[in-house]
């Protein structure tokens, strides 16, 4: 009966958002892999964005498990088990047996003793994971695996270990005493990593030079910068938006109203309130789009912090971003338009990933006041926290005292 019916819907519906429903609903009517396929591509046919639609088909080619998927409106997560084994790696020395770190040339790995260099071959070829799939499952969109994390008792920050490491100093606070938490944290291992090509020396030059640069007369010397990688979520967005507004043409107000198809690469969103404002404005210098894909080499010798914002919420701030965006595009469009107002119904984020980047942190006292420093660790690009009124506001200050 209700198969009847729902094939009744597709012969008169005209709509495209009703047909989409109705494809999904009649496929769920079919246990035949066959048909339900062709069902539920005629649903995508119709919307691509149909999240239903997609999920089954997903669990049709084996992409996603059923018992994997969560009601978020029902969800607890449970605390990983600190008794479970996890692998772990040693970086060795071949030749010596000396520990191996990561060096900032962006492809190998040094030995501390003998100098010994063993490259890193990068691998580019990732596959963006699938936002629905994402978000249908508690533990997201790749592997979970259980890392090993350390807690600052100086400034409580979270950091991710390198395979094999046991303790580190912080690198925000520079504290010596770190408590190394006997239980494991189940954590989303990153699809990527932009690797650190910025020496510590090159970073306190830059962050001296911008200094200089900007005349400011500091109380003492800068702390000496300190490299780790961040985390940050970034998404692929598109869709198309409906939109209207008046342009003034010869005197006269003209109504005019349109559709665009757009598509963002890898809006980026920082999954770590710490320096997160700092490092939103430098988001735009990483090369995200040719990140190597994730391993654990990189971060040999160098700590990582922790994600603590979900995905879910990163994938919101995304899409506002990419609203502003829009709103910018359409508004110069053939001229300026008034009254702008604009729709972002038909808005989807398709696929995502998650990326640590290099960076040195370090900090500089100005008037007793302690400012924050992000240098990036890709290029070198400095930027800091500012006295309240600003640099020129501080120098029109100096300069008529």
């Amino acid at each position: 009966m209700a198969q009847r019916q729902l094939e009744r819907v597709i012969d008169l519906a005209t709509d495209r958002t009703l047909l989409a429903d109705a494809w999904f609903w009649l496929s769920e009517t079919s246990r035949d892999p066959g048909k339900k396929r062709t069902m539920l591509e005629s649903s995508l046919a119709y919307d691509l964005h149909h999240a239903q639609a997609r999920r089954s088909l997903a669990i049709l080619d084996g992409k996603l498990n059923p018992a994997e998927i969560i009601d978020p409106e029902n969800f607890s997560h449970a605390q990983s088990d600190p008794s479970q084994d996890t692998a772990t790696k040693r970086f060795v020395c071949p030749k010596c047996g000396g520990k191996m770190t990561f060096s900032p040339d962006g492809s190998s790995l040094v030995c501390e003793y003998c100098n010994r260099n063993q490259s890193i071959q990068a691998d580019t070829l990732l596959e963006e994971q699938d936002f629905i799939i994402g978000m249908a499952t508690v533990r997201g969109h790749i592997r979970p695996t259980l890392m090993t994390t350390f807690n600052c008792q100086g400034c409580g920050a979270d950091f991710m270990l390198a395979p094999g490491v046991i303790s580190s100093d912080c690198s925000f606070c520079g504290s010596a005493h770190v408590v190394v938490l006997e239980n494991l944290h189940e954590l989303v291992e990153p699809d990527c990593i932009i690797p650190m090509v910025l020496q510590q020396e090159q970073a306190n030059d830059q962050l001296k030079n911008w200094i200089r640069k900007n005349r400011i007369q500091i109380d003492s010397p800068p702390q000496p910068a300190r490299g780790l990688y961040l985390p940050l979520w970034s998404f692929d967005i598109g869709g198309h938006v409906a939109w209207s507004g008046d342009r003034k043409q010869n005197k006269q107000v003209i109504h005019i109203k349109g559709e665009d198809i757009v598509s963002f690469n890898d809006i980026a969103i920082p999954a770590s309130q710490t320096l997160s404002i700092l490092l939103d404005r430098t988001l735009g210098s990483y090369d995200l789009v040719n990140a190597p894909v994730y391993d654990t080499r990189y971060l040999a010798g160098w700590p990582a912090k922790v994600y603590e914002i979900p995905m879910a919420k990163a994938s919101l701030d995304a899409r506002e971003k990419a609203s502003h965006l829009i709103e910018g595009r359409i508004a110069s469009k053939d001229g300026v338009l008034d009254n702008l107002k604009y729709s972002t119904a038909e808005l989807f984020v398709e696929t995502f990933k998650l990326t640590l980047v290099p960076v040195w942190v370090s900090s500089y006292h100005l008037q007793t006041h302690k400012y924050a420093v992000l240098i990036n660790g890709n290029n070198g690009e400095v930027q800091t926290e500012l006295p309240r009124r600003g640099l020129t506001g501080w120098l029109k200050d100096k300069l008529t005292i």
